[in-house]
């Protein structure tokens, strides 16, 4: 099953709890408790109903520490953000709970 970018974007705001900037393209920033950044990626500029090609959900998933299945899961609701937070910890990209 394909990821529009609008359910993309739902997934990183909404369940993951990135914060969304525009500029040429929208960028993603999930931020620690002291607000220093901890992983970003970006979304291009195309229709909200357009699906994600393979290669970019995959490159996606890369830049924000899961693997493409993991993040298929949190896309479909499996995987919550608590769910997200113990990744980052188990791979030492943060030593506490997301904020």
């Amino acid at each position: 099953m394909a990821t529009s970018i609008l359910d993309m974007q739902r997934t990183l705001i909404n369940k993951l709890g990135f914060i969304q900037s525009n500029r040429h393209h929208f960028f993603y920033t999930l931020f620690d408790k002291r607000d220093k950044p901890i992983v970003i990626t970006k979304l291009s500029h195309q229709s909200s109903g357009d699906d994600i090609s393979k290669p970019i959900f995959s490159a996606i998933a890369r830049q924000i520490k899961l693997t493409t299945p993991q993040l298929k899961d949190a896309v479909n609701c499996p995987l919550s953000r608590k769910d997200y937070s113990d990744i980052l910890k188990e791979k030492g990209i943060i030593n506490s709970d997301l904020p």
